[in-house]
């Protein structure tokens, strides 16, 4: 915060203005490398078929088709949230969110891989588990480079 302060000073601008810059240049890498989050959902399912010595290539198609799901559900979820936000919880979508994808990727586990239902339940379960970790690095990932490409500019120009 105090080499934003010292730009900010330096540059003449507000705080505000540095933060709407990030927010824009955030959203903007958020949405832009979002394809390089599925080879590492691809690895997810590797790891846990090694044995099976399907090329990964394959476990790409699993994982666009599973991250396209994934995607899909969320715009739907977000957009019934915003039309009915104000009448119910947020638990009211959290919990069937929770339960919804687990089981998609089981499902999708067990027909791809061709594994029985309780491998591909508790696969599924810890891979959605493994997924959500890997969302806060990507997000971190986001964060740092989102900062450090409006940053580094700034510093170097007069």
């Amino acid at each position: 915060m105090d080499k934003v302060r010292s730009i900010s000073e330096k540059k003449g601008l507000e705080i505000s203005e540095i933060a709407v810059a990030y927010d824009k240049r955030s959203s903007s890498l958020a949405k832009g490398l979002i394809i390089v989050y599925i080879p590492f959902i691809a690895l997810i399912g590797y790891l846990f078929n090694i044995k099976m010595g399907i090329a990964f290539g394959k476990h790409i198609i699993f994982a666009t088709h599973f991250f396209s799901f994934f995607l899909f559900y969320l715009v739907i979820i977000s957009g019934v949230n915003y039309l009915i936000d104000d009448k119910f919880n947020k638990w009211f979508f959290v919990i069937p969110t929770i339960l919804i994808i687990p089981v998609y990727y089981a499902i999708g586990f067990k027909t791809f891989y061709r594994s029985s239902w309780l491998a591909a339940l508790w696969k599924g379960i810890l891979a959605v588990f493994l997924i959500l970790i890997l969302t806060q690095f990507y997000r971190i990932g986001i964060n740092f480079l989102s900062l450090y490409t409006l940053l580094i500019p700034m510093c170097l120009t007069p």
